[in-house]
């Protein structure tokens, strides 16, 4: 939970400054996602190592992950599966498994790193301070443009974030066209 919690805990906070870079936030929610992936496959065995080692430290009996797995409920039934198994599968992997499910479910669009019109709608309605009723009623009307002008444009293929978005906008004049007020 401590790793889980400590790589989640990045793409929170990011996700809840009031300033927030969405270029930036879709890479957290791509890097957080990824970073589970790796875990799940690779993890165990350093958690294992910082499990035992604390249970060395304060002198707690560590259980044999080769032994055959002992269910507390049905302690005389066979299982049939070593302790590592029952671990890694029962245990691990399903909390990884549903942490990135998770992501899935919440951010899928980020992590296709793909914008809809129908998200960037929603994004902006999150923002009543920002995009008042009439700019709202104009992005509805621009963003498919703008969504299509930006996909076919090269030059906004390599950006690393919203000011470099909004440098290349004002350098090839786009913002004249679109002028959202996003402050």
């Amino acid at each position: 939970m401590k790793y889980i919690l400590g790589v989640t805990n990045t793409l929170c906070q990011a996700l809840q400054r009031k300033d927030q870079d969405m270029l930036n936030a879709v890479k957290l929610v791509r890097l957080t996602y990824e970073g589970l992936k790796s875990y799940r496959l690779e993890g165990f065995d350093s958690l294992l190592e910082d499990v035992t080692s604390f249970c060395d430290k304060y002198d707690i009996k560590v259980v044999d992950m080769e032994f055959e797995y002992v269910d507390p409920r049905y302690r005389r039934k066979k299982t049939a599966i070593t302790n590592r198994h029952h671990y890694v599968v029962n245990n691990f992997n399903t909390v990884l498994d549903m942490q990135i499910q998770e992501l899935g479910n919440r951010f899928n669009e980020a992590l296709m790193s793909s914008f809809s019109k129908v998200n960037l709608l929603n994004l902006a309605e999150m923002y009543p301070c920002d995009f008042d009723f009439d700019e709202n009623e104009k992005l509805i009307y621009e963003l498919g443009h703008y969504i299509t002008n930006v996909k076919e444009d090269k030059r906004f293929a390599n950006l690393s974030g919203l000011g470099d978005l909004a440098k290349m906008m004002v350098k090839i004049r786009l913002h004249i066209d679109f002028r959202w007020n996003i402050v």
